[in-house]
């Protein structure tokens, strides 16, 4: 059995714990957070949390395996209605239905490209995905601390420590490890760009915002500077903005916005429509979404069906990402994950 149609998008996951990116705290902390079934965020009458997470090698041209986090995201909520048309009359009828909506996510360790599939109406966004996730990642980061804390004092201290060395340890584990840091960034195309962009009649305002990547790179010599520069100062992010209340040259912005377009920047726009109605947009409107039909309910075919949605918008360059940089080390345990994950259940839907 296969799902009905729906449109799966494209995201980049950026995860940092201060210098440190998502890899380095793969098996710590990252993926502590998306299997941890006790974890759940609440607001009012809904509960955000993930179900079946699988840890999967998805296969990509018969050689290389891809170790990826799988799963859904749900949503599980009350819906309430107050009335109801009813011969030709509004009449008070209060109803609660119990909803559980859910997204289909895939989230790829080597390259930290999400790829992500709401499946019915009504399923979590990317915004929720990314709170929630935002918050496992901190509950993960404390266990992840405090477990370190115990090792380091049963190790070192068998008969104990005092305040001021729990102290110093303590200290030194933030400083090793510091907080989570997320950012889910919608991938745009150029077509998509291209075509909001078009909407505008007086393009007013335009801005990057350069996220720190994980392991990406951007050689276009005006993120490449400003990369370096903030890399100096220490900064997570850094903005370039523009502004010309007459209209900036649209060819002009379509250019340096294209270079953005690699999940590692966010971009603004603001300005009038023919109509002089104001007109805003961000990465997130004109985000790249992708109509898909006959998705395997099972979760690991559906996993590598969406893979190789992604990679073929990738190879044909709709989709544009940096360049990696892995070292030696990280190729390793890609290789071991990659094996270790090869054991994923095939039955979970």
């Amino acid at each position: 059995m296969a799902t009905s149609k729906r449109a799966v998008q494209f995201a980049n996951f950026i995860c940092h714990f201060g210098d440190l990116e998502m890899l380095d705290l793969a098996e710590e902390v990252v993926i502590p957070a998306f299997t941890n079934s006790t974890l759940k965020r609440r607001y009012k009458d809904t509960s955000y949390f993930f179900h079946n997470v699988e840890l999967m090698s998805i296969q990509t041209d018969g050689k290389i395996s891809e170790p990826a986090i799988v799963g859904k995201f749900v949503k599980d909520t009350i819906l309430q209605r107050d009335q109801i048309f009813e011969d030709g009359q509004l009449v008070k009828s209060i109803q609660k239905l119990p909803s559980a909506p859910s997204s289909l996510f895939v989230l790829i360790l080597r390259d930290h490209k999400l790829l992500f599939l709401p499946e019915v109406a009504g399923a979590p966004g990317l915004d929720s995905f990314c709170t929630t996730t935002e918050r496992f990642l901190k509950h993960a980061h404390e266990a992840f601390q405090k477990s370190t804390f115990e090792s380091i004092l049963q190790n070192e201290f068998p008969d104990g420590a005092n305040r001021e060395q729990k102290k110093e340890i303590k200290e030194s584990i933030q400083k090793r490890y510091p907080n989570p840091n997320l950012e889910v960034v919608s991938l745009a195309s150029e077509e998509t760009l291209e075509a909001f962009v078009d909407r505008f009649d007086k393009l007013k305002a335009f801005s990057i915002k350069l996220l720190k990547p994980n392991n990406e790179i951007n050689n276009e010599g005006l993120f490449k500077q400003f990369r370096a520069q903030g890399s100096q100062l220490h900064a997570t992010s850094s903005t370039v903005s523009y502004r010309n209340t007459e209209g900036l040259v649209k060819a002009e912005v379509k250019d340096h916005a294209e270079s953005a377009l690699d999940g590692n920047a966010e971009v603004a726009l603001s300005g009038t429509d023919s109509e002089g109605r104001k007109l805003s947009g961000s990465n997130d409107d004109f985000k790249i979404q992708v109509v898909v039909d006959s998705i395997s309910r099972v979760m690991k075919l559906a996993a590598q069906q969406l893979f190789s949605v992604f990679r073929s918008y990738k190879n044909s360059g709709q989709i544009r990402t940096g360049v990696q940089e892995t070292s030696v080390e990280k190729e390793v345990k890609l290789a071991r994950l990659a094996k270790q994950f090869s054991g994923g259940q095939d039955g979970n839907t």
